[in-house]
């Protein structure tokens, strides 16, 4: 009665610490309770004194029971997997077996040396003859050392040597040996002095080989430099391909290009009466030069001219008639080959001033850059109004958003004026609207927006009036 007495006092106190310590909650339910984890690390402390790395992984596994069991899975796992990997490395592997009284060759582990010059890729790696006399073990045999000169000491040839059997490999029974001594078989065979640098030009009996002497500085040569042959010095060829082309123009040229412009027949001499008379208009030609000349001059003026503007024709449609346009060449992306030879010119378009379209006719509006804005990346969209003094600042923004209208023209063929440059404000001297205008029969152009309409003469009276 006396022990259930005491029982039931300690029951009593210990009753509500129990109740507060065991979980309660639905979520908590699954998880140990903190007052048998304390009681169960208080029994095991009083048990014996543990180090703390011991304590630390008792505390790991009793506070966190899933991670202690899958590590300890996750070594026998890893154990079976080392042994599945011995066992698959074992099933190729065969032992080595040799007989008593078979001739060997062990393989041994050889170093350059840097100051002998001796690479190891040229020293052998096999050492011996060797016959089998004993076997020492299951991996390993007692050999003793073949001779093979009588220069061989005796002593070492006699001593028994242990070695594994992976480093023993089977020769034949029979060595020929070549009546040379002083080559690498019968350096293999003895193993006792290094081997020669060069054996094949030892066999060959070459001698002092793999040196050179050198001649006094002050003895005459066997050669003599190549420019010293010769006194005279070699003239270029016309067709040498190696020398770069003279960018200079030649004066067949610089004659081609004012002859390129059209002049009167004759216009040093002064008219006769009989001429003027009878002559109602003066006839103009143009002289006749070569394309290649005529290729090389149109080459030259643009090259010369600061903006590089020309006039061309280009027909958009059928009906046989071709507009006008500004295009500024472009000589950084225009082919030289292609323009010297065929005068085909990378060129960019102006159109008149997108804004003052409706002030006036495009003599005398200035002309803006034709820039496009990309519809996708292979259509342009609309054209956008950018002054020419921010072209390239808007472009190098934004490259692929807008894009400045250009492609190849032969400006040969399709030129209309010669290069030209702007005038104030981006404008184009009227002396080129002209030229424009007397070339249009000849080139087939459209030029009713360039030509300027006659005032009827009862307004011309009328303005007249006013300004007085």
């Amino acid at each position: 009665m006396g022990n259930e007495h005491h029982v039931w006092n300690i029951c009593m106190e210990c009753s509500p610490s129990r109740w507060h310590g065991y979980p309660t909650s639905i979520r908590r339910s699954g998880t140990t309770a903190a007052l048998s984890i304390s009681e169960e690390r208080q029994k095991n402390r009083t048990r014996h004194q543990q180090t703390p790395g011991q304590n630390t992984l008792e505390h790991i596994g009793t506070m966190f029971p899933l991670f202690w069991r899958q590590k300890e899975l996750l070594k026998l796992l890893n154990e079976e997997r080392r042994e599945h990997h011995r066992m698959l490395k074992n099933q190729t592997r065969t032992r080595r077996k040799f007989e008593i009284g078979d001739l060997v060759m062990v393989r041994k582990q050889v170093q350059s040396n840097a100051s002998a010059g001796i690479p190891a890729k040229l020293v052998l790696r096999t050492k011996g003859p060797y016959r089998v006399i004993e076997k020492a073990s299951d991996d390993s045999y007692r050999l003793q050392k073949i001779p093979g000169t009588s220069t061989m000491l005796k002593k070492r040839g006699l001593t028994p040597i242990k070695e594994s059997a992976f480093r023993m490999h089977k020769i034949p029974s029979t060595i020929i040996l070549h009546k040379r001594v002083d080559t690498p078989d019968t350096r293999l065979a003895n193993m006792r002095s290094p081997l020669a640098h060069s054996p094949l030009e030892m066999n060959l009996g070459l001698v002092d080989f793999g040196k050179y002497a050198t001649t006094p500085t002050d003895t005459d040569n066997a050669f003599e430099p190549i420019k010293d042959l010769w006194d005279e010095e070699v003239e270029p060829t016309e067709d040498s391909s190696d020398e770069e082309e003279d960018d200079t123009p030649t004066p067949s040229i610089l004659d081609a290009m004012q002859r390129m412009q059209p002049w009167p027949i004759n216009r040093d001499v002064p008219p006769t009466d009989t001429q003027g008379a009878n002559q109602t208009r003066q006839v103009h030609t143009t002289e006749t030069i070569t394309e290649e000349l005529n290729l090389q001059s149109v080459y030259e003026q643009t090259t010369r001219s600061k903006d590089k503007l020309y006039v061309i024709a280009h027909q958009d449609d059928t009906s046989g008639w071709n507009n006008w346009y500004v295009i500024q060449i472009d000589m950084e992306e225009t082919n030289e080959k292609l323009a010297r030879t065929k005068g085909q010119y990378h060129c960019k378009w102006y159109i008149p001033k997108p804004t003052a379209t409706k002030q006036g006719p495009p003599m005398t509006s200035p002309f803006w850059p034709l820039i496009k804005e990309f519809a996708d990346e292979t259509t342009y969209g609309p054209t956008v109004p950018i002054r020419p003094s921010k072209v390239d600042q808007v472009l190098n923004k934004s490259p692929h958003k807008y894009a400045w209208y250009q492609k190849e023209v032969n400006i040969v063929e399709d030129g209309v004026y010669r290069p030209f440059d702007f005038e104030r404000d981006y404008k184009i001297p009227d002396v080129v609207w002209e030229k424009v205008r007397e070339a249009a029969p000849q080139m087939k152009l459209k030029v009713a927006n360039i030509t300027p309409k006659s005032t009827p003469p009862g307004r011309a009276h009328k303005r007249a009036r006013h300004k007085r």
